[in-house]
This record gives C-alpha cells, sequence and structure tokens, in this order.
C-alpha cells in the first residue's frame, strides 16, 4: 500500500504542495515555539504571509480547510478506499444551510466590535455550515434593531446594545435576544479620588458625559440608590469626549462617564489621578446582545440556522480571545483599512479592556462564549427598567434560550484561559 500511496503522490504534484503548506504551518505554529506567546508571533508571520499570496476573496481559513480536506482526500485515495480525485474541504457542502440575510452590528468596526464582522468575512459561519449574505457595520443600535424588528432590508440578525434592544422591544419591535456579545457592561465612572472620595455616593459633583453617552449615565445613579424620584443627584456637563482628558486634568469636572477602553486613552492624558469604577461592580448589566427577528425565527428551519451562526460566532469569539494580536491585524488590515491611520498599540489596549477584559466571567469559561441565562438577562431588564421607566414582558416572551441550547458554545481549558488572563495582563484585574 506504502508504494502505490508513493506512486500518486508522484503523479499527484498538487497533494506535495498540500502537504508542505500544513507541514508549514504546524513548524511555525506548534514546532518552533516555546511559549504561546511565541506561538502568537509565529502564527502572525505564517499567516500574514498566506494572507498576501492569496486573492482578496479568498479568506485563509476557508483555504486552510479546503487544504486540510483536499489532503485528506489524496490520502483516502492512497488507501483504494475512494475515488482518486483532489477537491473540496472534506466536509459535507449539501449540508451548508444558506439564508438572504444581513447580519448588522451596532457601530463602525472596532477593537470592541468586531466578532461579528470577522466571523463571517473570516469564514468561521462557512466552517460551521452557514452562509448570510453579509455582515455588515450599523448606524447604532437603535437602528440595528429597527431593522431587525421589521426585517428591513433584508436584516435578520443583529448584535447591538443591550439598552436599545430591550427599548426596542418594550415599544413592540419584533426582537429576540438570543445570546451575550459582551457580557458585562463597558460603562464606568472615571473620577478623580481627590474629588470623590466614595464612589458609590457622592452629590453635587460635576460629571462630565459625551453625546452619545448622555442617556446611560443614569443607570450608575440608579444601581448606587442616589438621586430620587428620577432626578439625578449630580449635575451633568455634555462635553465631546476628545475634551474629557483636558477637563478632568483643570478638575472642570469631578468624573467623567465612559467606557473601559476610553479609560486606558485617557490615563496617559490626564495629569491628576484617576480611577475607573465599572458600572458591573454594582449590577450585573450586560452591554451587548444578539438579536434575531421572532417571526423569522419560528419558521422554517431557522432555529437551527441561528443555532449554527451563534456556533460559529463563539468559537470566532475564542479565536479572538486566544489570537488577539492576529485579531488586531485582520481589523486594521482587512475589516476596516481606516484603522490604518490609528496606533496599531492603541487597537491592541482597546481590544483588551474593550472586549477581552469585559468577557472574563467563569460562564464564559465553562459554559461557552455568548452564553445567556436568565438571571443575568433579568437582572439587566431589571436596572433598564427603574432607569427608563419601561416595562418589559416576560423574560421567556424575548429571549429565544432554544438557541442556546441548540448551540455549541466554544469553552476554555484552564491553559487557555490562564494564557488570556496573563495577556490581558493588568486589565484583568482593573475589570475583575
Amino acid at each position: 500500500m506504502l508504494d502505490d500511496c508513493c506512486s500518486k503522490l508522484i503523479h499527484k504534484p498538487q497533494l506535495i504542495v498540500y502537504f508542505a503548506i500544513i507541514a508549514y504551518f504546524v513548524y511555525l505554529n506548534y514546532v518552533k515555539v516555546d511559549s504561546p506567546g511565541m506561538r502568537r508571533t509565529h502564527a502572525k508571520d505564517s499567516y500574514e504571509t498566506l494572507r498576501e499570496a492569496l486573492p482578496n476573496s479568498v479568506s485563509r481559513r476557508s483555504f486552510i480547510a479546503a487544504t486540510v480536506g483536499a489532503s485528506l482526500a489524496g490520502l483516502a485515495g492512497c488507501t483504494g478506499d475512494t475515488e482518486d480525485t483532489v477537491g473540496g474541504s472534506g466536509g459535507d457542502s449539501s449540508d451548508l444551510m444558506s439564508r438572504d440575510t444581513t447580519w448588522t452590528a451596532d457601530w463602525a468596526i472596532g477593537s470592541n466590535n468586531i466578532t461579528t464582522i470577522l466571523a463571517h468575512h473570516e469564514g468561521f459561519l462557512e466552517e460551521y455550515g452557514v452562509s448570510i449574505t453579509d455582515a455588515v457595520r450599523g448606524q447604532g443600535s437603535g437602528n440595528t434593531t429597527r431593522l431587525v424588528g421589521t426585517g428591513d432590508q433584508d436584516t435578520r440578525l443583529g448584535k447591538a446594545n443591550v439598552i436599545p434592544v430591550l427599548n426596542g422591544i418594550d415599544s413592540g419591535q419584533d426582537v429576540k435576544i438570543f445570546a451575550t456579545d459582551r457580557p458585562r457592561s463597558a460603562l464606568g465612572l472615571i473620577y478623580r479620588p481627590d474629588r470623590i472620595d466614595n464612589p458609590a455616593s457622592y452629590s453635587g459633583k460635576r460629571v462630565g458625559v459625551a453625546p452619545s453617552l448622555e442617556d446611560t449615565y443614569a443607570l450608575y445613579e440608579v444601581v448606587n440608590g442616589m438621586g430620587a424620584d428620577g432626578d439625578l443627584a449630580n449635575d451633568l456637563d455634555t462635553i465631546e469626549e476628545s475634551a474629557h482628558p483636558a477637563v478632568l486634568s483643570n478638575g472642570d469636572v469631578d468624573a467623567v462617564w465612559h467606557t473601559t477602553d476610553t479609560y486606558a486613552e485617557f490615563i496617559p492624558q490626564v495629569s491628576a489621578e484617576i480611577v475607573f469604577e465599572p458600572l458591573f461592580k454594582y449590577e450585573p448589566v450586560i452591554e451587548d446582545v444578539l438579536i434575531t427577528n421572532g417571526e423569522w425565527l419560528a419558521a422554517d428551519d431557522n432555529l437551527e440556522f441561528v443555532a449554527r451562526c451563534l456556533t460559529a460566532h463563539s468559537h470566532a469569539a475564542k479565536w479572538i480571545m486566544l489570537n488577539p494580536e492576529e485579531a488586531v491585524d485582520i481589523l486594521q488590515q482587512e475589516l476596516n483599512p481606516d484603522l490604518q491611520t490609528v496606533d496599531r498599540d492603541t487597537l491592541v489596549v482597546a481590544l483588551k479592556t474593550g472586549f477581552i477584559a469585559l468577557s472574563l466571567m467563569d460562564e464564559v469559561k465553562t459554559v461557552g462564549h455568548n452564553f445567556m441565562d436568565e438571571s443575568l438577562m433579568t437582572d439587566t431588564a431589571t436596572v433598564v427598567e427603574d432607569t427608563y421607566g419601561i416595562d418589559l414582558p416576560p423574560y421567556e416572551e424575548y429571549v429565544a434560550l432554544e438557541v442556546q441550547q441548540e448551540a455549541d458554545l466554544a469553552t476554555y481549558s484552564d491553559d487557555e484561559w490562564n494564557e488570556i488572563i496573563d495577556y490581558t495582563g493588568e486589565w484583568a484585574d482593573i475589570l475583575e
């Protein structure tokens, strides 16, 4: 049989090429490394080489999967069990579920808003048996919620901030939440400890807030029991985000209301000592959720389709967590070339603080990335109801746990989890 196999390889030189590619990646990523950190460096080099060699229309994951499949098919041919042919990815293409739908994110594609777009453009969806029309940036969470609720522009899948989603459900939008994206809120108080002694209880202070976040500061006072009868205990100053470091340094405000990744940017820009107090420290509030159209989910085989989408999304998120440096490269070079003008280190820190650190929950490790459970969702809903005066229907009417039950979420081994914590460094402690 060995002689027969060698003969087939001689007459099928493309198989030798396939095996050489696989051997090259194995060598760079697993043999020529002594630590996970070194693996990231070598993997980055090898993947960048492959990116340059492939046309833009072909993702590296799809190419590697096809290469492995073709090689296995060739090996099978050596045994005489199959026809002597090479081609395909080794999977059953008839099992691919396709839908004419767009998966719409909330805002521009950045370090903290990458998974949904990457899952599509880097081939994770196809790897887990689904095909969609496209995955695109949105025009805000409120608009994404409306598009999903109405099915407008063939949008039946979305990723959006939980607050506009719950407000949309309260107003009658046909939206079902089927997973978390970032399971902990990125919002928090960036304050000067020389001005505010106790960040859980203060009044009469001046708090700067960017226009886009003005409506969310009340969440912090609600969870801490500050204010009364819907009135805030502190004065809000609407200030453009770019001016926040200056007004903090000058003492024009005592604190600003912003996000985890902003805190990292502000530290070197603010001359005074500042501290970040996360909202989730007081209540387990979700940041982003994955949503689908309720009527569409109930039709045909769409439950299985959405469950496969969730499986792909979950494994894409895990890949980002374990390959953050390469994820940033893909973000800058492929998904959002506008970010090529942004310092790469800034994007890396934003990924650490705006996505990875917010995902460091025991449930993410053991239940799986993009997990959803009743207590987390109902706690979040209660805070949103109390803050905005809305009245949501029962949990079962707007959360599609059946999608979670059908999906295969990505979990983490102890070694993988420790590697992520080590990589995240001080931010894992700050946002603990």
